[in-house]
């Protein structure tokens, strides 16, 4: 999948983020869209994702809120995730692996994504031993050649 869209076309599209001072990138992703081809002729597709801000809870003395990751592709609902992301945030890297700040203006910079996220535990006491999970994942950016 994306394997057929060229470097010429866009691939990314609707990044928007908000502030959120939990997140090890100061901000939760909101929304991000990308498009791929099935196929070298084929039409392009539109995959959306949307995080939203479902309730607020207590972890480890203070409030936060927790987040939704939704999937929407043509125009239907393709999934989403448990009210249980603590954040996520994805970022654009160079060849330094620096964030690249615009990454729809500076495509041809683009050589991995890393993605920030943390999980909270749904049950949680005074016993419990892992409240949150954090992770970050890094892939390489590998578009098709023209």
């Amino acid at each position: 999948m994306g394997r057929h869209i060229m470097t010429t076309d866009t691939v990314f599209g609707g990044l928007s983020r908000t502030k959120n001072e939990a997140s090890p990138t100061d901000s939760v992703l909101t929304g991000l869209s990308f498009q791929y081809k099935e196929n070298a002729g084929g039409a392009v597709q539109t995959v959306q994702y949307d995080v939203s801000a479902v309730k607020t809870d207590r972890v480890e003395g203070k409030d936060r809120t927790l987040y939704q990751l939704s999937r929407t592709k043509g125009g239907a609902s393709a999934g989403r995730t448990p009210e249980m992301l603590g954040y996520i945030d994805v970022q654009f890297l160079d060849r330094t692996a620096a964030a690249i700040s615009a990454p729809r203006a500076n495509t041809d910079q683009i050589e991995a994504l890393r993605v920030h996220f943390s999980v909270i535990s749904p049950y949680r006491n005074s016993k419990s031993g892992v409240k949150e999970v954090h992770r970050m994942v890094a892939f390489p950016y590998t578009p098709a050649q023209n």
